[in-house]
């Protein structure tokens, strides 16, 4: 569960960042939110292919003598728009697969925690079963013993097993009535 810890404080910075550069947050956070899209920037590539297609189109209005005009400053504007419209959408994606890794950082720890739990419950009503069985095991020892202890003593008295006596020499039997003199 270590591994994930990574997962889920990067996930929720991507987070973070994903709600700034979708303009849901307060004005504060859009300082770190522009401050991150220019280290993306500057990491990515960016300022190099801004210069390369600025360099193009204003060799290319240079070659037909239109290199101060309107319409290259038009170019100019439209190629730096379209680039940091590529650059921001990939920026956006990037930030997107970070979240989903953040969440799947989530969902397998959130996956960890259910099995423990089932893992734990699945000990204690396992103890629980085996603490009854050993008591109900005890109970019928005792009750055991007890049965066999009073047959014992009925034997040793001369008392059958159908409640009447054994017909020996101290019984007497008056008027259908078993008693046992002495």
């Amino acid at each position: 569960m270590p591994a994930l810890i990574p997962a889920l404080v990067i996930g929720a910075g991507a987070v973070t960042g994903a709600a700034i550069t979708a303009g849901a947050t307060s004005s504060a956070s859009n300082a770190a939110s522009q401050a991150a899209l220019n280290n993306y920037l500057n990491s990515t590539g960016y300022q190099f292919n801004l210069q390369q297609g600025e360099q193009a189109a204003e060799q290319n209005a240079a070659s037909s003598g239109m290199l101060n005009s309107g319409a290259t400053l038009k170019a100019l504007d439209a190629y730096g728009t379209g680039l940091a419209d590529q650059y921001g959408q990939q920026y956006e994606g990037d930030l997107q697969g970070v979240v989903g890794t953040g969440a799947g950082a989530a969902n397998a720890l959130s996956g960890q925690g259910q099995n423990y739990a089932n893992a734990v419950s699945s000990n204690n009503n396992s103890a629980a079963t085996a603490t009854g069985n050993a008591a109900l095991a005890g109970s019928s020892s005792v009750n055991s013993l007890i049965g066999n202890a009073l047959s014992a003593y009925g034997t040793q008295a001369g008392l059958s097993s159908f409640g009447g006596g054994s017909g020996g020499s101290n019984a007497v039997i008056t008027g259908g009535s078993n008693f046992i003199g002495g």
